[in-house]
């Protein structure tokens, strides 16, 4: 019964280490995403109670373009879920902390209204804003 009660605790506290670790400002960059998007930058903020803003800004057709997207937030373990009002299903991601204020995100899953929906092996990188 202590193995037991000592595994939960163990995973618990992980799970609660983990999310808290991606509370706070994160940016990253992608140079090509596909024929009509190039350029994408984000500045990501995760925040304590679940909810996330975004601010995008990217090349689309040739135009600066910016849009900012709301949603909410959440991991299990080493899977990381998030999604809009606009999104039916979570997108899903294994998280890597790589270190403090560096994480990296690799696709499990992906609603078919994401922009990197049909991308194979899709993975990003963000790092902290100090």
């Amino acid at each position: 019964m202590k193995v037991i009660i000592y595994i939960f605790l163990l995973v618990f506290f992980y799970n609660c280490k983990s999310n808290q670790q991606l509370v706070c400002v994160w940016k990253g960059e992608e140079s090509f995403i596909d024929s009509t998007i190039s350029n994408k930058k984000w500045v990501f903020n995760r925040f304590k109670n679940g909810e996330y803003s975004v601010n995008f800004k990217y090349n689309l057709k040739g135009r600066n373009t910016e849009l900012t997207e709301t949603g909410k937030w959440k991991t299990k373990k080493n899977v990381y879920y998030v999604n809009t009002k606009q999104m039916r299903k979570f997108d899903t991601f294994i998280f890597e902390i790589i270190n403090d204020s560096t994480i990296k995100f690799t696709a499990i899953k992906l609603d078919e209204s994401t922009d990197v929906a049909n991308r194979e092996n899709y993975s990003f990188i963000d790092h902290k804003i100090k």
